[in-house]
């Protein structure tokens, strides 16, 4: 078949794609087999739907036809071994059921390919790295298994590349230092292992470097990403272990970095004191680790910090003063370490913050009535400290609250009348304090409440009996209906089936007074 006739058998079949006419596996390998043009679209319009099409080694030239978009029950296309150029086009994309893309050995020049959220399986097509002149590639959310081929790391011109979200494994071969153009590395939610290369410092360009959730090991040297123009990273949800070494001693490096993930590792020793370098940062993780020592001042000199994600460490000590001047600060999660100071006054300097959590910590000392400065709060946890004395009516002025927790302390004294006008307020938890007195009826007020615990307190006035495994409650209803409230001790294991005991026997009973 000479040059003309290979063109126009493209053409025609790009008339009956047209027609929206689709082939079965048999339909193909007859076009293939046939010499006859003519016959061969009789063939095709006969044929209703494609699930399989081979055109590969035909010796084809030209673009790939846009129409191939139409054959949305495609599962597999093999168009390697010809002689196709320009761009691959994006209607590629649609299909859906396709599992087999074969590209090899052809002449593409495009710069854009993107093949995300799909169902593509199998391995990544070694014809890729044939796209010498790709500028951005996608294949992000498929379900691309083994490893990706040495030749995409090939491909110099690469500025984005987005492997993320698939069932990719291996190591991330040293060769991705090639990739010196490369300004967004996408490799998050895969299985890759191993060290991250060193040669990672050869992306100069690199903006965004994500490789969260992956198993990757090894001591994390953060020289590796001593990278001027490097506004994000995130490492989180790896294997990564050792010390956090080399935090940059000059300035100008890494000068640009606004969010550093390093969350759920095993990365263990002090917060470095040159942390403070990053005078750009925003956003700081590095919960989850197994980090010792003191929070430190170091942190509050980064005046552009938005949030703080210090929690499931083994932090010690205090609570910098200075942490109240970081008036930036939207969020700060330092909950289940082992901080023991007080709650600084000058916290209530953070008018604009959203989140405070310094939950399950050994903290000490009465709520600081400044904490009612906290306008702009809407979920606050206190839980699982030795806070003592009263909570102070200025908690009141959490108008914007939505969840505050204050369970397992020692706080005494009465609920604060105040606390009507937390009237955005969904989710409180007061048990296991040594709250006394009654609970007020202003908090009746608080009409979007949706959970209230306030068991195990010393409400003498309202208790009625107490016993192993629970107290009984008097309360009454909004109705004016007294009635009796029975509140297990959930700490208690045996508590859990005493209560399963008793729905049994009350589920069998009949009586007025049982609601």
């Amino acid at each position: 078949m000479g040059n003309c006739k290979k063109e126009m058998y493209i053409t025609l079949v790009v008339s009956v794609f047209n027609e929206s006419k689709r082939l079965n596996k048999k339909a193909v390998r007859r076009m293939k087999n046939s010499s006859r043009i003519a016959e061969e679209v009789d063939v095709l319009k006969r044929h209703q739907r494609v699930e399989s099409l081979n055109l590969s080694s035909m010796a084809l030239i030209g673009r790939i036809p846009r129409d191939f978009g139409n054959l949305s029950f495609l599962v597999s296309l093999h168009l390697g071994s010809n002689n196709f150029l320009g761009y691959l086009p994006q209607e590629i994309a649609q299909l859906h059921r396709l599992k087999f893309l074969n590209l090899n050995l052809n002449n593409f020049s495009g710069k854009k390919l993107y093949l995300g959220s799909n169902l593509f399986t199998g391995i990544i097509s070694l014809g890729l790295g044939n796209l010498v002149n790709l500028v951005e590639l996608s294949v992000n959310r498929n379900q691309l298994t083994g490893s990706v081929p040495i030749s995409i790391f090939n491909i110099l011109s690469l500025q984005l590349l987005s492997l993320s979200r698939n069932n990719l494994s291996g190591f991330l071969p040293r060769e991705v230092g090639n990739l010196t153009k490369m300004q967004f590395l996408h490799l998050i939610e895969n299985r890759f292992t191993g060290e991250i290369p060193k040669e990672m410092s050869n992306l100069i360009e690199l903006v965004l470097l994500e490789l969260a959730y992956n198993r990757f090991s090894g001591p994390l040297d953060m020289e590796n990403f001593n990278i001027s123009g490097l506004r994000a990273i995130d490492l989180s949800a790896n294997n990564l272990s050792g010390m956090l070494l080399k935090i940059p001693n000059e300035v100008g490096n890494l000068s640009s970095l606004f969010e550093l993930d390093l969350s759920g590792n095993n990365l263990v020793g002090s917060i470095p004191t040159l942390i403070s370098n990053l005078r750009n940062l925003q956003r700081f993780n590095l919960s989850n680790n197994k980090f010792i020592g003191f929070v430190g001042d170091n942190l509050c000199k980064l005046q552009q910090l938005g949030a703080i994600y210090l929690d499931q460490n083994q932090l010690s000590g205090s609570l910098p003063n200075y942490l109240g001047n970081v008036t930036s600060v939207r969020e700060i999660h330092l909950g289940s370490n082992k901080l023991s100071s007080n709650i600084p006054e000058i916290l209530g300097n953070l008018k604009d913050l959203v989140v405070l959590d310094l939950s399950s910590n050994n903290m000490i000392g009465s709520l600081p009535p400044k904490i009612g400065n906290l306008k702009a709060v809407t979920q606050t946890d206190l839980s699982m400290n030795q806070f003592s004395n009263g909570i102070p009516r200025e908690i009141g002025g959490f108008q914007n609250l939505v969840h505050l927790s204050l369970r397992h302390n020692k706080l005494q004294g009465i609920i604060p009348d105040a606390m009507r006008n937390m009237v955005g307020l969904e989710f409180l938890d007061l048990s296991h304090n040594n709250i006394s007195e009654i609970i007020p009826k202003s908090l009746e007020k608080l009409q979007n409440l949706k959970y209230f615990n306030v068991s195990v307190n010393k409400f003498e006035s309202n208790l009625i009996v107490s016993g192993s495994f629970a107290s009984v409650y008097k309360g009454v209803l909004r109705s004016r209906i007294a009635i009796a409230v029975k509140v297990f001790n959930l700490q208690i294991d045996a508590a859990f089936k005493s209560c399963d005991m008793e729905c049994e026997v009350l589920r069998s009973l009949l009586h007025r007074n049982l609601v």
